[in-house]
């Protein structure tokens, strides 16, 4: 008998960990993201400028585009939610340089939702989407 079949089965009320239950509405978890994500913005807009806003709309934008394609014209883009992908987006913008080409960072903006329509949808990615790509412009590109 290995160590597995040792192993009782947990009760039904301690099937799911503590921290992935949150009584939170998915609109009340966004909008906390927002407002978290606020004065980093605000602050990027009056150190470097409009360049910050100029950047964060272009990569809104790109990412509205590929959202709305992959959404509308594919069947597996019926999981994607939209304010996940432009939390991802304000994310991405609030991490990356804002010296760096805004054309850019809108190109991996548009590469946001892709990346979760590969992934299957919001919640199924190991590190997040946002993070992995300023890391990889930051290594790769720029």
């Amino acid at each position: 008998m290995t160590s597995l079949q040792k192993l009782k089965p947990l009760p039904p009320h301690a099937t799911h960990a503590p921290f992935i239950v949150w009584p939170v509405a998915r609109r009340e978890f966004y909008l906390a993201i927002q407002l978290a994500l606020l004065p980093a913005l605000i602050w990027a807009t009056i150190l470097f400028g409009w360049r910050v806003l100029v950047m964060l709309l272009l990569s809104t934008a790109a990412a509205t585009l590929v959202h709305f394609l992959l959404k509308h014209f594919t069947r597996r883009g019926k999981r994607l939610v939209y304010a996940h992908s432009t939390m991802s987006v304000f994310i991405m913008v609030a991490l990356c340089h804002p010296m760096w080409p805004a054309w850019i960072v809108a190109s991996a903006a548009a590469c946001i939702p892709l990346a979760l329509f590969t992934l299957g949808g919001p919640g199924r990615e190991r590190l997040h989407v946002a993070v992995v790509a300023v890391i990889l412009l930051q290594l790769l590109v720029i």
